[in-house]
């Protein structure tokens, strides 16, 4: 521990040059080896890729057997998914599923419920119809009173009754 302040300050203000091996004491073996990591981190990156590729195989290999436990267990597989390619599965399944939870369309109802639509317009006009007074005597008011509201109207013109 001889070492003194200046040889201290050296060594932590150093940088070592990548280039070449450095000199000095505290660095003995730290570029030396420098062929041997990048060999190493060569083979990890290697090793690395093949873990990914073969992490995805198994992804896809539980995803083809998913969809083929589904396929089976739906009881989903007709002739014509049979034909149809092994990628194209999944767009076949989905497609059979939409046809089996789609209902039925029944005409019969979309018919009737326009002929109820129409009878409900044809009644609410003969309501109306019936609400209007066709003439001043059509009036639900006393006749007295019917009688006055004539003679007013045939006196300013307004009727002919």
């Amino acid at each position: 521990m001889g070492e003194n302040l200046t040889t201290l300050l050296a060594r932590v203000n150093h940088t070592c040059p990548a280039a070449t091996p450095c000199a000095l004491a505290h660095c003995p073996n730290t570029h030396a080896n420098y062929n041997t990591i990048k060999t190493e981190r060569d083979q990890l990156k290697t090793e690395q890729q093949t873990h990914e590729q073969a992490k995805q195989q198994a992804i896809q290999a539980k995803e083809t057997e998913i969809i083929n436990k589904i396929i089976t267990d739906l009881q989903l597989s007709t002739e014509r998914e049979r034909e149809r390619e092994r990628e194209h599965i999944l767009e076949a399944v989905i497609a059979e599923i939409k046809l089996k939870i789609t209902p039925p369309t029944d005409n019969s109802k979309e018919k009737e419920l326009a002929e109820k639509q129409s009878k409900i317009t044809e009644l609410e006009a003969q309501i109306t119809n019936l609400q209007t007074p066709q003439s001043l005597k059509d009036l639900p008011i006393s006749d007295k009173v019917k009688a006055e509201v004539i003679k007013i109207s045939q006196e300013l013109g307004l009727t002919s009754e």
